[in-house]
């Protein structure tokens, strides 16, 4: 049986202008494939990582990028895999791995399996994205935005039973009634994606450094959880 076709993200302006932005797909039971677009619309750069931190005591999840100095990585990559123990990886385009983190599941993923992965994706501004010169291709979806702004991600992996809509109203207010949504769904995990454009217009989240923050939530060893977070070119 083939697998399904990725589901593509593009950003869009003045109604008929799409930049691509990202890509999902279900690959094999229990394991998700993602990758972004960098500025030209082909492979991203990863340029800077930053250090694995815990989330203090009711800390709210966003993009995370400024509370220490990132270390620098220029590596241009391929995909990033959700596996089905849980671990995450980015493959490069030299087919080395570079491991987000190894903390796998003591529970076996299936329809019940609570939120195992959050992560928040936060564009640069759009204009800084190349417009394609062909039709968006299907299935997609897209983000009106306009010049001058940002467009915000907020993203959750569970099983497919599990409710999440409270979680992505938590990681991002209204973003359930009026952002754009993508759902991945297999026989036991989802994924489920909304995007919209950033209603703050003086954003600084990337201010020094350009490109698409990534920041992943996941689960620690110890009770709590953890974030890392990456800038893509």
């Amino acid at each position: 049986m083939p697998r399904p076709k990725p589901i593509r993200v593009y950003l869009r302006t003045n109604r008929t202008e799409y930049r691509r932005l990202a890509w999902f797909q279900n690959n094999r039971t229990n394991e998700i494939l993602f990758g972004l677009h960098g500025f030209t619309g082909e492979s991203p750069i990863l340029r800077y990582t930053w250090p694995e931190r815990k989330l203090l005591p009711g800390e709210i999840f966003s993009a995370v990028g400024k509370f220490c100095e990132p270390t620098k990585a220029d590596l241009m990559v391929d995909h990033i895999m959700c596996r089905a123990d849980g671990t995450l990886q980015i493959l490069t385009k030299d087919h080395n791995h570079a491991i987000l983190h190894e903390n796998k599941r003591t529970e076996a993923h299936g329809e019940k399996t609570s939120v195992f992965l959050e992560f928040v994706l936060k564009t640069d501004f759009v204009e800084k994205y190349a417009i394609i010169d062909d039709r968006p291709k299907h299935p997609s979806v897209k983000v009106d935005v306009v010049s001058g702004k940002r467009v915000e991600f907020c993203g959750i992996f569970s099983g497919v039973d599990c409710v999440v809509d409270s979680m992505l109203e938590a990681m991002i207010p209204n973003a359930t009634r009026h952002g754009e949504r993508l759902e991945l769904n297999s026989k036991t995990l989802k994924g489920t994606l909304i995007g919209r454009m950033s209603l703050d217009s003086h954003d600084t989240q990337n201010e020094e450094r350009s490109g698409t923050m990534l920041s992943v939530k996941f689960p620690s060893q110890e009770k709590g959880w953890c974030v890392k977070s990456f800038l893509f070119e």
